[in-house]
């Protein structure tokens, strides 16, 4: 909401810009937690067959 009343003030898209760099980052850091974690149990789960 503050993004699109400043972008309204200021007749300029980089407070949206920034708003969506902002929830892409999010997004890349919570997807590269997900994957970690699964690569993580993806190695016990392997350890443990093959022992």
């Amino acid at each position: 909401m503050i993004a699109a009343a400043a972008t309204a003030v200021t007749r300029s898209p980089w407070p949206d810009f920034a708003v969506g760099v902002i929830m892409s980052l999010l997004f890349l850091s919570g997807s590269w937690s997900v994957y970690r974690q699964a690569r993580s149990e993806s190695v016990t789960a392997r350890a443990e067959m093959s022992t």
